[in-house]
């Protein structure tokens, strides 16, 4: 689902609130469609801006009229596609509540029927396709679009979206934070001489725990000199002995 505009966020808003009470196109454009009327005719496909002409000058005509068909072209290019897309998300019913004859021209706006018009073609067929077959359909929101709507015209993929980047960002910054501590740590001691120090009790540790394996090799050795020595007194020893009983 796409991020709305402005405009398209405001329909949505009026299609939530004419939910169940004639909720068609026209109703929906009804308040945005002073001095215009809105002409749709299915046999010929034909769908006609015409607004109400208040003067007869064709420089009048020209800087009045023209922008504001443009401006009410702009608004039904943006209601019909947000229709199709609020319908193709299944946030939206389309009910055809009754046969309209092929031949039949419908219409809406605000428009005086007896005035003097200017009249426009609307100049996208696909376009006016897709209003003449929403024109006489009544919408009915999903709860789906209510959620929609109450998350501010978020989307829940889009929702799902934003929150792993935030998860993303966050556990980025983390590790941007525990960077910066270590390499704090690390380049601290060093700055403050601390490091020196710390090095030269660590070398000084180191010599003399060599210096006391070296007393621990040399005190084996000697105690192996004495063990070998006292088992040789203990045979002679032991030879005497059995010399001085055998003279007995």
């Amino acid at each position: 689902m796409r991020l709305l505009n402005k405009e398209e966020k405001e329909l949505c808003k009026r299609i939530l609130e004419g939910d169940g009470n004639n909720n068609f196109i026209g109703n929906l454009l009804y308040s945005k469609l002073s001095g215009v009327t809105i002409s749709v005719t299915r046999e010929t496909q034909e769908v006609k801006v015409l607004i109400d002409r208040k003067s007869d000058d064709p420089s009048e005509v020209l800087k009045n009229d023209m922008p504001r068909i443009k401006e009410i072209t702009v608004l039904l290019l943006n209601v019909v596609n947000l229709i199709k897309l609020l319908e193709k998300e299944n946030y939206i019913m389309l009910l055809q509540v009754s046969s309209t004859p092929s031949n039949k021209t419908t219409t809406f706006g605000q428009g005086i029927a007896d005035s003097v018009k200017t009249c426009m073609e609307f100049p996208d067929p696909a376009i006016s396709e897709l209003l003449i077959e929403y024109v006489d359909k009544e919408i009915f929101v999903t709860e789906e679009f209510r959620q929609f709507c109450a998350n501010k015209y978020i989307s829940r993929d889009e929702q799902r979206f934003r929150k792993q980047i935030s998860k993303t960002n966050f556990a980025l910054s983390l590790t941007i934070i525990a960077l910066f501590i270590n390499t704090s740590l690390s380049v601290f001691p060093l700055l403050t001489g601390k490091e020196k120090n710390r090095r030269v009790q660590t070398d000084s540790l180191k010599l003399e725990l060599e210096q006391i394996k070296s007393l621990i090799e040399n005190f084996k050795k000697q105690s192996n000199q004495n063990a070998v020595k006292l088992s040789e007194e203990l045979t002679k020893l032991d030879a005497t002995r059995t010399n001085y009983k055998a003279k007995e």
